[in-house]
Order: C-alpha cells, then sequence, then structure tokens
C-alpha cells in the first residue's frame, strides 16, 4: 500500500518513526522544510493511513500551526476568524464571526502545507458534497470559496458551529448515559448518515471525533472530507482516489476498505464504521487492538481476526445488544446489515422490547420478548391464575368432612398443574407468527389460547370457568372490553350451573363482570 521513496530521498523507516514518534530524520526534515512536493505527497498517502498523522503534521515540523494562529484575527470570504478549533489531517477549522448575517460559524481552511492538487480537489468536493445534505443531524454548509494565502488559492467554506459540542462518546461519557440512552443516541446518527446514503454520498470516515453532539443532545455528523458520491454525476468529477491508498482512520475502517479499492466500497462500509462505534460507545473500548501495530499488521488484523464480544467487556450487553453489534461488524457484507436504516431498525425494536432481526427467532427467543415487552400484563395474568387456584382450594376444603377434604385435596394438586399447564398452553408460541407475519402480540397469544378452550377442558367445565375467568381478566387490562364480556360472562353460565348463585365461585365471576 506504500511505497518506498527513491534513495535520495528518506526511507519508508524515516516516515514511520515520524508518524509514530514526531521526529525526522535529518534530511527527511530538510526536505520537509523545503517543502519538498515527494515528500509531502508522501506524507500525505501516509497520514491517511494513521489517525495520529493528521495531528502530527498540523502540529509540525514547520510552520502550519504558526500560519493557522497568524490566521486569527483576519478575515477571510466577509469571515472574521476569532480563534482556532481545531486542526486535521485536511485543514484548520477556526471560529469566525459573519457579517452578514451576523451569526457564528466554524471556518475550515485548507492547510497550506498540504495544498497539493490532490488535497484541493478533495477539500473542494467536501463543500460541494455538504452543500447538498439538509438534515438535523449533518452539520449544514452556508457557503464556500477561496482565499489567496500570498502562494496559491487556498479554499475554505463556512459551515454551522456547535456551540459547547462533545465528540459522541465524550457525550455520552458526561452524561453518564445509559445503555438505552445511549443506543436511542446511536439511532439518530444512524438516521443522520442514512440522509447522506440517500444522496448518494458515502461518509468514509465516521469516528467519534466526525460525530459531535451539541448542548440539546442532537448529534451532528461532520467531515465528509474523504466521502465518495456513488451517482454518476458527481462521480464524473470527483477525486479518483489512488488504487491502494487507504482513505479515512484506521481502526474505523471496514475489511474492504482496508483492501484499498475505491470502487469496492459501498453504504455498508459506513454501517461497518458505525459499528465500531457503536461498540466503543457501549463499553468504551475498540473492538480491535490496532494502536500499537503498523499499518499492514492492522489492516489484517481488521480482515481476518474477529471482533471481540461486547460482553466480555460488559457482561449486561449479552444477548441482543450483542447480536446488534456484532452483525454491524460483520466481516462478510452480505452478512452485515445492509443499510443503516437497518441497523437503526434494529436497535429500535431492542428498546421497544421487539424480537430483532438480526437474532434467529426461535418459539423460545420470541416468547422471552413477549414476556419483556408485556411484563405487566403477564405478571397480572399469572397473579390471577395464582389467586383462582387459591379460592378453588378454600371452596373445596369447605365441601365437607376431612376424609372427603383429603381425596378433594389431591384433585387440588392436580388442578394446580392443570392451571400450570393453562398457563404453559396461553403462552406457548411455537410457530406462532403474528396476524401481519411479524411478532405476535400479547392479544393473538390470549385469542390463540382461547380457540383452544373447547379442546382442552371438553367435559370439565370447571376448570373452564377458571380459565375464562383469567382471560377475561387479563383482556380487561388491554382496555378490550367484548372479548373481556365474552369469556367473563361464559364463565359466569358456567358457575351458575355448576355451583350455584349461592356459591363463592359464582360471586367472583358477578364481581369480575362488575369490573
Amino acid at each position: 500500500m506504500l511505497v518506498r521513496v527513491t534513495n535520495e530521498y528518506p526511507t519508508i523507516e524515516d516516515f514511520e518513526a515520524f508518524i509514530e514518534t514526531g521526529k525526522a530524520s535529518s534530511r527527511l526534515q530538510e526536505l520537509l522544510e523545503a517543502g519538498d512536493s515527494a515528500c509531502l505527497d508522501q506524507l500525505d498517502r501516509m497520514r491517511r493511513n494513521n489517525d495520529l498523522l493528521g495531528e502530527l503534521v498540523a502540529a509540525g515540523p514547520g510552520e502550519e500551526m504558526d500560519e493557522a494562529d497568524a490566521l486569527v484575527g483576519e478575515t477571510i470570504g466577509g469571515y472574521g476568524i476569532k480563534r482556532v478549533i481545531a486542526a486535521g489531517g485536511m485543514g484548520v477549522v477556526y471560529e469566525a464571526q459573519q457579517e452578514h448575517p451576523r451569526r457564528v460559524v466554524a471556518l475550515k481552511v485548507m492547510q497550506a502545507g498540504l495544498a497539493s492538487r490532490s488535497a484541493l480537489r478533495r477539500f473542494e468536493y467536501e463543500a460541494q458534497l455538504l452543500a447538498r445534505l439538509r438534515h438535523p443531524g449533518v452539520a449544514q454548509v452556508y457557503e464556500a470559496g477561496t482565499h489567496d494565502d500570498g502562494r496559491a488559492r487556498v479554499p475554505w467554506f463556512a459551515m454551522e458551529y456547535i456551540p459547547s459540542a462533545l465528540d459522541l462518546v465524550g457525550y455520552a461519557t458526561k452524561k453518564k448515559l445509559g445503555t438505552d440512552q445511549r443506543l436511542a443516541l446511536m439511532v439518530l446518527v444512524c438516521e443522520a448518515v442514512q440522509h447522506g446514503h440517500q444522496k448518494g454520498i458515502i461518509h468514509r470516515d465516521l469516528k467519534p471525533a466526525n460525530i459531535l453532539v451539541d448542548t440539546s443532545g442532537q448529534p451532528k455528523v461532520i467531515d465528509f472530507g474523504v466521502a465518495r458520491a456513488t451517482d454518476s454525476d458527481l462521480a464524473l468529477t470527483a477525486m479518483q482516489t489512488n488504487v491502494g491508498q487507504l482513505i479515512g482512520t484506521l481502526q474505523y475502517m471496514s475489511p474492504e476498505q482496508c483492501d484499498g479499492d475505491p470502487h469496492d466500497l459501498d453504504v455498508r462500509s459506513d454501517v461497518y464504521a458505525l459499528g465500531v462505534v457503536l461498540y466503543e460507545l457501549l463499553t468504551g473500548e475498540l473492538p480491535y487492538s490496532v494502536s500499537q501495530r503498523t499499518v499492514v499488521e492492522s489492516a489484517r488484523t481488521i480482515c481476518e481476526e474477529p471482533a471481540r464480544r461486547p460482553s466480555t467487556v460488559n457482561a449486561t450487553l449479552r444477548g441482543d445488544v450483542e447480536t446488534i453489534v456484532l452483525t454491524a461488524l460483520e466481516k462478510d457484507r452480505e452478512r452485515r446489515y445492509q443499510s443503516l436504516g437497518e441497523l437503526a431498525a434494529d436497535i429500535g425494536r431492542y428498546l421497544r422490547k421487539e424480537a430483532i432481526q438480526a437474532r434467529r427467532a426461535t418459539a423460545a427467543y420470541r416468547v422471552r420478548c413477549f414476556v419483556r415487552r408485556n411484563w405487566a400484563v403477564v405478571a397480572a395474568t399469572v397473579g390471577l391464575i395464582v389467586v383462582l387456584s387459591g379460592a378453588l382450594v378454600v371452596t373445596t376444603i369447605s365441601l365437607g368432612e376431612t376424609n372427603v377434604a383429603l381425596e378433594q385435596e389431591k384433585g387440588i394438586a392436580a388442578d394446580f398443574r392443570q392451571q400450570e399447564d393453562i398457563t404453559n398452553e396461553m403462552f406457548s408460541m411455537e410457530g406462532a407468527k403474528g396476524a401481519d407475519g411479524g411478532d405476535i402480540t400479547v392479544v393473538e397469544v390470549f385469542r390463540n389460547a382461547a380457540e383452544r378452550f373447547d379442546e382442552r377442558f371438553s367435559g370439565d367445565i370447571s376448570r373452564e370457568a377458571a380459565a375464562r375467568s383469567v382471560l377475561g381478566m387479563a383482556f380487561l387490562e388491554l382496555g378490550r372490553y367484548e372479548e373481556a364480556e365474552t369469556h367473563l360472562r361464559r364463565a359466569l353460565e358456567i358457575q351458575q350451573l355448576a355451583v350455584g348463585e349461592a356459591d363463592p365461585a359464582y360471586a367472583g365471576c358477578l364481581s369480575n363482570m362488575g369490573a
């Protein structure tokens, strides 16, 4: 991926040492200070292979940062520069005051030391891309232009300023957000980047530092500087990345991005990158450890080694959350979420306590989701079964002599087992699906149970009365009054025939009907 320079230039090891330590050999130092285009181009390529290089180049050697500070107090394109916000691989971001209309903006200006022809095209392309995006989750571009720094025309663009913004992970940490809150935040990020995808734009450099969160909790995706349009009109004029070049931040790159072929990327590369961001957001760590490895070793790790399961860092993430994260991090794109819309939808299903699409929907799994989503109703139903069973004990013991009661108690034990069977039958959903083919609802579960009453309680009217009372009260809790009345009225009729109106069981049915 990285070519070796000729003998008259420093070795590739010199460049790598500069990346790792910020110290250059004397020959490399001379060439950099002289503005040698070959050395600058080599550093430009290597910057895109290492997350740290952009900051190192911005900091030195040379006078890049001095020039950045020198612009403070100057005016560019009608924007008065107030201070440096940040310096990255492609440019310096300033806080600036726009004169008309009067507002604070973020002004991004190309770094003079990196103003190669390809870098200029990328910078101009970033402004062109961002100007097409209109979404509350994407930092808005207001205007773009060029500035004469005395040597060349340097492009700039003015964009939405986000005061007191924190990066995504920093915001979640400061606010001490729980898992569900972090997941909800990620849904907003997915929706913002998905908007870019719908415009034919792949971000290709998604990481926490490029996802800011304002004071209201709204994420803002920034820095589409290495994005690549997927539609034909922009592709014709876009910067054509050389095959073998790595564009983006290595730790968040997808396996296919590490291969270096820009024509082999699609929206699923951004899905992978946000999978890494989601992993870090939930665990505070990255799925791979690449910080101490060379570019080639790191790329091989990303392409070949499995991601650490999030539950090894935080055991509470075991289950659906872990499945969502690992599906986004699938190395095979065909097994990955096919869009950020799919990823956001599965996170939403988890937050609503529904079955996620990334997990095989076994009967046991669907039951767990059903109970988790409708715990109050399930608990109330089981409680009613217990109360009815207890009432049956009291009624039976009061029937007669001890020896008769003993015999009846044997029947009571069977009754308890029968009530347990009723409960299991009621919530058994082996192969069951909802009316629309999706997740079965609580109402459908109860209706399915009612349809089996004739078969299960044929000739056993006392148990049918108890079961219909349970179902009737469950439907009552759900606000399904007509269905509740149907089952409670049938239970009342059975008790009237079986035990008479003087029996406590009949009185209980009347009370239920009153409710």
